[in-house]
């Protein structure tokens, strides 16, 4: 992944009301790492895991291949070329929009 998907994911989320509200750690098995996201506090936070699993190591979120919404696993998004890219972000972020979430588990 390149930067400036991490960069266009966060000013997506941003221009959609969305606050990241912290970077978590990955579980050195599948995942680079974590966003903790929330829209309103009125609300839980949810959680974009990046996917990041490589041969024999967990890549860093700079080097992620994919992500989705942990409570709602419908919603992911794997990074790919620019000629892609912008249509994916959308329909993630249309996910995100209609994204349900069991609030006595916190997943769908």
């Amino acid at each position: 992944m390149a930067k400036w998907h991490l960069d266009d994911l966060g000013n997506a989320l941003g221009q959609k009301g969305w606050s990241v509200l912290d970077e978590l750690a990955g579980n050195d098995y599948d995942l680079s790492g974590s966003w903790e996201i929330q829209r309103s506090t009125r609300e839980s936070a949810w959680h974009i895991d990046f996917e990041g699993l490589d041969d024999m190591k967990t890549l860093p979120i700079s080097q992620a291949y994919g992500c989705h919404l942990r409570e709602d696993r419908k919603a992911k998004l794997y990074f790919s070329k620019q000629q892609t890219w912008p249509e994916r972000l959308k329909r993630f972020l249309a996910a995100l929009e209609t994204a349900t979430v069991d609030p006595a588990t916190g997943i769908s």
